[in-house]
């Protein structure tokens, strides 16, 4: 099974309604995968989650495991993404908006970061329903993010 099918929404899904502070326009991003680097395989491995926490305006991003497949060399700075979608994403690309992210630092080639979970600021999309996924992604330098792999869950959040 794939970790695209794999990817479970948690049970303590908080999905937050966005009230008046949703006015405004959305800034549409795209995010692509780059040409494919053996070295540098870096991937989800097991479940993975998020939790909107409203009254905080923070959201809890999780991996069960983050591996980094490949030679031991060290990755560039990784960071949790997660998106609000009007689309599904094809897991080479993601057009949307992003709502919560968060560095979770470099990886040597062959270990993984396991039990994963970051706190951060909860950015909500206007008003609607979105296919919220969630991104790893490595920092290639001059403010770009390359994508590496991509958590889908299987309910729309409402905003």
């Amino acid at each position: 099974m794939s970790i695209k099918n794999s990817c479970l929404l948690a049970q303590y899904l908080i999905l937050a309604l966005c009230l008046s502070a949703c006015t405004g326009h959305i800034t549409i991003e795209k995010l692509e995968k780059k040409d494919f680097i053996p070295h540098k395989n870096i991937s989800f491995k097991g479940t993975c989650g998020y939790t909107i926490l409203q009254s905080t305006k923070k959201v809890e991003l999780r991996a069960a495991k983050i591996s980094h497949i490949g030679p031991e060399k060290l990755s560039g700075t990784l960071r949790l993404s997660l998106w609000a979608s009007g689309a599904p994403s094809n897991g080479e690309s993601i057009i949307g908006k992003i709502v919560a992210v968060e560095e979770v630092g470099q990886v040597n080639g062959g270990i993984d970061l396991s039990n994963v979970k970051r706190m951060a600021n909860y950015m909500p999309p206007p008003k609607g329903e979105y296919f919220m996924i969630l991104a790893i992604e490595e920092y290639s330098g001059g403010g770009l993010w390359n994508l590496h792999d991509t958590c889908h869950f299987d309910k729309k959040g409402l905003f």
